[in-house]
This record gives structure tokens, C-alpha cells and sequence, in this order.
């Protein structure tokens, strides 16, 4: 559908669903080498929406639908990559291949989580250790409000890193108690970077994703996450 939109010329296209959808989207947006003509736009309907709530789409009404497809303005915001793979949201590591394919809840997840060995190394820094899990953001939400932090912007270049270190497990679930209520997660045990570059590479396999898709079943010890070269023209709250 996309691919025939480009062909026949039409200059917008509005996702109907959540991050993975929108990701999908944009991807072959890029693959086509379409994204400095078409404007993208997001009604969110899908799981997450946490793209859609990071500007300001809680919920779809009609308004939410008429100022987005006929008075929205347009803005040119920036896209990330993972080994490749290009993310609107976020992108990371710390969830088992497992917990993808059964689709555990978030509870599950947290409880499994393990200490990973980790090298990382951007522009002016290194950083060696174990760490439960890194989310690396182009914005702030994740899992359906959940936030490190609102301080990611879609525009300005640079990625929000956050390393999260090993705690008990009862700490890890009252971390992410606070994120039911909207409260944000960063604390002392977050390491946080904010960088347009950064390689990380683990003692172990790991499965990084990009937008909540599932992550490739083999895994990875090298992964790579930065801003690509291209943008995206995307449509926008008044």
C-alpha cells in the first residue's frame, strides 16, 4: 500500500495504529526514498501509543482526527538506528527472546530479568558494567507510559540513553510501580547519557529491539545505535 501511495503520488499518509505499525510505516517510507515527500501522520489505535503520546495524542476523538489530517503542521523529525533497523521511539535491550514470543506481561518481564556484561562507547565516554536493561529513546514513553524521563526530544538530534543497574527485584518492580502512576523511573540506579552515537557490546547474546517489533531470534554481542541520516516529515498538534 505504501509503495503504491508513492508511485501515485500522494503526499500523506496517516497510520491508523501504534509504534509498530508507524515503524513499519516509516521504514519502507525511507526504503523507497520517498521521506523528503511524504508527511506522515498517527491516529493512535494500537497498543502502546506511546509515540502518539509523546505529541500529544492520548486519545483518538474526532477533533484528534480533523486537526491532525487537515490542520496539522508539519515538522521534520529525526529517526534512529539500530544495527540498521530505524526506530521513531526507542529501541534496546534486556528482554529474552522468550518473553517477545510469549508475550509476557510486564510483571513476568521484569522478574526475569538478568544482569548483562556490557562495554559501552560514545563520542567522549566509555562505560563498563552490568546492567539489567538499556532503552535508548528518540522519545520519552515506553510499554504504554512509561518514562525515564520527559527529557527525549524528537528534534534535536541526539538520543536519550538510560543503562538501568542490577537491583533486587522487589526495587525493580517498585521502580516501575512509580511508572503506573506517571511518575518518572530515573533515579540514582539509572545511568544516563545523551549522545548521537553509541556501540555497545555484550559477553552474551542479547535481543535488542526497535519499537516493541520482535527482535531477530540469533541475537546480538555488537549493537549499534544512532540518528540517521535521514528525516521524517511528520504531522503535528497545533
Amino acid at each position: 500500500l505504501i509503495a503504491l501511495a508513492v508511485r501515485d503520488g500522494y503526499e500523506r499518509i496517516i497510520v491508523v495504529g501504534g509504534d509498530g505499525t508507524l515503524n513499519r510505516t516509516i521504514t519502507e517510507i525511507i526504503k523507497l526514498g520517498a521521506n523528503e515527500k511524504i508527511v506522515v501522520g498517527i491516529l493512535p489505535a494500537g497498543t502502546c501509543n506511546d509515540f502518539a503520546r509523546a505529541i500529544g495524542l492520548k486519545h483518538l476523538t474526532g477533533a484528534v482526527i480533523k486537526n491532525i489530517i487537515s490542520e496539522g503542521k508539519v515538522k521534520k523529525i529525526d529517526i534512529g538506528l539500530m544495527n540498521g533497523e530505524y526506530f521513531i521511539n526507542n529501541s534496546g535491550f534486556g528482554r529474552s527472546y522468550e518473553n517477545f514470543v510469549n508475550k509476557s506481561s510486564s510483571f513476568k518481564t521484569l522478574l526475569s530479568f538478568k544482569p548483562i556484561h556490557l562495554t559501552a562507547e560514545w563520542n567522549d565516554g566509555q562505560l563498563k558494567g552490568s546492567f539489567l536493561m538499556l532503552l535508548v529513546c528518540n522519545a520519552p514513553y515506553f510499554s504504554g507510559g512509561f518514562h525515564f524521563s520527559k527529557k527525549p526530544r524528537i528534534n534535536d538530534g541526539l538520543l536519550d540513553i538510560y543503562f538501568v543497574k542490577p537491583v533486587s527485584k522487589i526495587n525493580l518492580v517498585l521502580k516501575f510501580a512509580k511508572g503506573k502512576f506517571g511518575m518518572p523511573i530515573a533515579d540514582r540506579d539509572i545511568t544516563y547519557i545523551k549522545t548521537n552515537k553509541i556501540e555497545v557490546t555484550t559477553e552474551n547474546s542479547v535481543f535488542p529491539q526497535v519499537d516493541g517489533e520482535p527482535p531477530k531470534p540469533e541475537g546480538a554481542t555488537k549493537i549499534s545505535f544512532d540518528i540517521a541520516k535521514e528525516k521524517i516529515n511528520f504531522l503535528m498538534l497545533n
